[in-house]
């Protein structure tokens, strides 16, 4: 054998060859994201659970970018506080 051979991979024919097969390659990413989330669903538990509160006043800024006296109590959480 010399070692001086090499063997070429025509790339048209690879892509061919996986177009011929697209369905294995379907069937198997459809099994692999079935199991995933059979996985993820029922046997991993949580380890955290996050919960967040927004809070919307109808007080807006003054016309000179400045704050006004309900959203300074609500940055310094003055308002929030007395509900």
């Amino acid at each position: 054998m010399n070692t001086n051979e090499y063997n070429e991979v025509d790339l048209l024919n690879l892509i061919k060859a996986l177009l011929h097969r697209w369905w294995v390659i379907m069937a198997g990413t459809i099994v692999c994201a079935a199991i995933g989330y059979v996985w993820s669903a029922w046997v991993v538990i949580p380890t955290y659970v996050l919960t967040t509160k927004i809070y919307i006043t109808g007080k807006q800024t003054t016309r000179n970018g400045n704050y006004n006296e309900s959203t300074t109590q609500m940055l310094t959480g003055s308002l929030l506080q007395q509900k």
